[in-house]
C-alpha cells in the first residue's frame, strides 16, 4: 500500500509532473484532477495506491476554493431547494 514511499527519483518526479498537468486541467475546466491523474499515474502505481493520493488532492482543492464558493452562494436558493427536495 506504501509503495508510493518506494518510488525512484525519476518516478516519484514523472508522478509530481503527472499531478501538475492534472491541476492545470483542473484550473481551466472545473474538473478531471482525478481522471487525469487516473489514466496517466497508472503507468507509475496501480489504481488502488493512486485512489487515496487522488482523493487528498481533490480534498486540498476542495478547501482551496471553499471561502470563494461560500462568498458566491446563493444560499436562499439552495435553502428552498433543500427543504423542497424531500
Amino acid at each position: 500500500m506504501a509503495a508510493w514511499f518506494e518510488l525512484e527519483a525519476s518516478s516519484l518526479l514523472a508522478l509530481s509532473l503527472i499531478v501538475l498537468v492534472a491541476g492545470v486541467v483542473r484550473g481551466f475546466s472545473g474538473f478531471a484532477l482525478s481522471a487525469v491523474t487516473m489514466v496517466l499515474g497508472v503507468a507509475i502505481l496501480s489504481p488502488l495506491e493512486l485512489i487515496p493520493i487522488c482523493f487528498w488532492l481533490e480534498v486540498g482543492a476542495s478547501i482551496m476554493m471553499l471561502k470563494q464558493g461560500w462568498a458566491q452562494a446563493q444560499r436562499h436558493t439552495v435553502t428552498i431547494l433543500a427543504l423542497t427536495s424531500a
